[in-house]
This record gives C-alpha cells, structure tokens and sequence, in this order.
C-alpha cells in the first residue's frame, strides 16, 4: 500500500495533463474510424469533399442511396415540372397518420418545388388501377429500408431534359434544387400508391407520381380542374 500511496503522490501533478491526452487519444480514434468508414462503405458520410457541382440536391441525389429512396421521386417532380401542383387522392396511404401527412406535403412543397399541393377525395385514381402508368415512367429508383421504390410519369408530349433511357438512371446528371420554381403553363399531377410491386422489392407497392394528362378520362374527372 505505501507504493501505491507513492505512485498517486507522484502522477497527482500531472492528472489534467495525462486525462487530456486520454481525451485526445479518444477523438483521434474515433476520427480514424469515421474516415476509414467515409473512404471505404458509404459514400454519403463524405461530409466534405470536392464535388463537380454546388447543388446540393444533386450531391445528395448522385451519392446517398438513402437520398435517393427518400426524396428521389420529389426531386425529380422540381427537377421536371418545377410549379406543378400536385393532387393526392384520398383515402392514401399518404394520410394514414398525421407525421406521414406532413412529412409528405413538405417533401412535394420542398424538394419537390411544387406551386400547390392538394388532398381531394377520389377514391378510384386513388385505388391505382384502371391505368398503367409504365410507357411514360421516365425517372424510377429503388425502395428498402428508407423508402419504397418509386416512379415518375410525365406527359411525352412535353419537353423536358435529355437523359439515359434507363429510369433508374434517368436523374442522376440532370437533377436539381435550383433555377426556377415554375414552369410556362400549368402542370398537375397525382400522388399515389400505385400497387404494383416493382421487380424484386418487398414492397407491394410504388410510390407513384403521374401526370393527371395520362390518366383515363374517368379518372380524370374525379380530380378539380
């Protein structure tokens, strides 16, 4: 016991000192860690970096999968149809619960640059069914744990940016969060559930954004004009 009385005579002068270094030895660890983890899995933890453009949607949309799941679809009604006002049909999935609600509505209002967003009941373009929305799906992505997989139709009778033929691909050099927040002429467009799973998803379902143009004119007359 008297050398261990010793000993903390002896590093008592120096506690502060060797708890600092403690501390410092710590944080260097763990941002040795977080570097190997940045460099080498996932790519959307590269907080700072060189990128070849300052718009952060596209960093985001072209390197974080997880982006692309949750906010893929809305960013690329901004990117397309920047103004569009947007239906959602009820009853949706989208109106299950008040968070859902809102968190759905701020992403077609934030990401998605939408002029004006609406709930309407119409229970038949709701449903999903009498129209298949697949020869005009021009940008696509896939679901998991963040999201449902999700696709965008737009009318083919409107310009729009040239891009791979590839939906999944379609965005990934053309998305934005810039420029204009409207678009020359009124566009609509209806939010839905459309269930049909996409190939190889859990889902049973897609998170669908259609050009109200494309729907038949039964279901069209459900929705304002």
């Amino acid at each position: 016991m008297p050398r261990l009385h010793h000993l903390r005579s002896a590093v008592a002068p120096y506690r502060f000192r060797l708890f600092a270094v403690l501390v410092v030895a710590a944080v260097a660890v763990n941002l040795a860690q977080f570097r190997g983890i940045d460099r080498e899995r996932f790519r959307e933890f590269e907080a700072v970096g060189r990128y070849e453009t300052s718009d952060v949607a596209r960093i985001a949309y072209e390197n974080g999968g997880w982006h692309r799941q949750r906010y893929g679809l809305y960013l690329g009604l901004g990117t397309l149809a920047p103004g569009a006002t947007v239906y959602i049909p009820t009853p949706s999935g989208f109106a299950d619960d008040r968070k859902i609600a809102d968190e759905t509505e701020s992403r077609l209002r934030v990401f998605g640059r939408a002029g004006r967003v609406e709930w309407v009941p119409a229970p038949a373009v709701a449903a999903g069914t009498g129209f298949d929305p697949r020869p005009f799906v021009v940008a696509s992505g896939v679901g998991g744990a963040r999201g449902a997989p999700w696709a965008l139709a737009v009318d083919p009778a409107l310009p729009r940016p040239a891009g791979p033929a590839n939906p999944d691909d379609y965005l990934k050099r053309i998305v934005t969060g810039e420029g204009a927040r409207g678009t020359a002429g009124a566009r609509t467009f209806a939010l839905i559930r459309w269930p049909v799973a996409r190939d190889g998803e859990d889902h049973d379902y897609q998170e669908l954004l259609v050009e109200t143009a494309l729907l038949p004119a039964s279901l069209r007359a459900e929705l304002p004009r």
